[in-house]
């Protein structure tokens, strides 16, 4: 971690120790919660575009090279199921319950939890895909026909299956974090004050 987040950590111990955890939320942390918020809707924002851009193209070269739409259905469903687990995943951590140490670390927990989905649900749908794009080529012949096109698909989801690892690796390490510093504050919370 940089020296920014432990020092926000560190102010997070020091409010969590004050006041049986009633104290609200020092500053500094509730200008992280609102920096994450907005990078989240500015992910919403950029993941729309990405959709609108990915899904045009599409059309593109559906209306430039005629192929079977089954390549249009299955961009479209995989957007939707893409969609739907985004707005799943991201539902209720956009701030916390409340200006407390307590629900600022409940939303972190949460927050890290989501990510660990995310890195799974990528990795997982890029098998799925990946698979059902091989059993076609095969079924159909056609990367024979174009083995540069099936290639480049399986390049990519593989890009994209790493990328789901390195993010599930970084979920993981974040979480563990988490709960390190959830143990530690309990832990100096619970001790007698001298």
């Amino acid at each position: 971690m940089t020296s920014r987040p432990d020092e926000e950590w560190a102010r997070l111990g020091a409010v969590w120790r004050t006041d049986e955890h009633a104290v609200p939320v020092a500053e500094a942390l509730q200008v992280r919660v609102r920096r994450y918020s907005r990078r989240l809707r500015l992910a919403i924002i950029a993941e729309a575009c990405l959709t609108i851009v990915a899904l045009g193209v599409v059309w593109w070269i559906l209306a430039a090279v005629p192929v079977r739409t089954g390549w249009a259905i299955a961009a479209v469903v995989h957007s939707a199921i893409v969609w739907v687990f985004v707005l799943w995943n991201r539902w209720g951590i956009w701030r916390p319950a409340s200006e407390t140490t307590r629900a600022y670390l409940a939303l972190e927990r949460e927050r890290a939890r989501r990510q660990v989905h995310t890195g799974r649900f990528v990795i997982g749908l890029m098998a799925v895909e990946a698979v059902v794009f091989a059993i076609v080529a095969v079924t159909t012949d056609s990367w024979r026909r174009s083995p540069a096109a099936w290639i480049t698909a399986l390049a990519i989801f593989g890009g994209f299956a790493v990328w789901g690892a390195w993010w599930l690796a970084r979920a993981r390490r974040a979480r563990g974090e988490i709960e390190a510093l959830a143990a530690r504050l309990t832990a100096e919370d619970s001790e007698p004050a001298s």
